[in-house]
């Protein structure tokens, strides 16, 4: 787990104020496509009816599996592997949490910025780094990268609701995306989502390394 590269402070010409005051700037002023990105990737945990994450990263998968068009022993390796992701990125993710238990920008803006400032998402009741969306998005992005390259993505998760699928010129700016979307939610800093998305390519790296024909 990389250690935090900015250290609490209260000073307003600090790197810490100075990422907090992002997130208070950005959620002064969403604007309409910024919004429908943060309800997308909220999924059960944002505005409206939502489909949990894993659900949504699931019907990602297949997605992708499907467009390789893999017989059933391929597609069962890949399901194992991003399952192992699936799993491993929150463990990971919420040991980080709990040891560096990092202050949320809602607490920080109402006690040093702006008292009536909220988020435009409800913030989640546990700490801040490193990022729960992409400790769960990240790693199995990674392992399908690793395997079929970084291509191309429509994510349809939400047809049944009547949302237009949301395309990706590839898997990187897709997860970029999911990451920005928790700053633009108002629950996590930049830095916290940009090393979140470092870790997750690390942990499918390592991941996509395993050999699963071992007896």
């Amino acid at each position: 787990m990389r250690s935090l590269p900015y250290f609490h402070s209260e000073d307003p010409e600090s790197n810490f104020y100075k990422a907090a005051k992002h997130v208070y700037e950005v959620g002064k002023s969403l604007t309409d496509e910024q919004k429908a990105i943060a309800n997308w990737w909220a999924d059960a945990g944002g505005i409206g009816v939502g489909i949990p994450a894993p659900y949504h990263l699931i019907s990602l998968i297949t997605i992708v599996l499907e467009s390789k068009k893999l017989n059933l022993g391929e597609a069962a390796e890949m399901y194992a592997r991003t399952g192992i992701a699936l799993k491993d990125g929150p463990i990971v993710t919420f040991k980080g949490k709990y040891q560096y238990n990092l202050i949320r920008p809602v607490t920080y803006i109402n006690k040093h910025i702006d008292a009536n400032w909220k988020s435009y998402l409800p913030t989640p009741p546990y700490p801040e780094y490193p990022s729960g969306l992409v400790s769960v998005f990240g790693p199995v992005m990674q392992v399908l990268k690793r395997e079929y390259g970084d291509i191309p993505v429509t994510d349809n998760a939400y047809d049944w609701r009547g949302d237009a699928p949301r395309e990706y010129s590839s898997i990187t700016k897709m997860i970029e995306e999911a990451a920005k979307s928790r700053v633009y939610a108002g629950i996590h800093y930049q830095f916290t989502q940009d090393i979140s998305i470092s870790l997750g390519n690390q942990l499918g790296d390592n991941i996509s390394k395993i050999n699963l024909n071992t007896p």
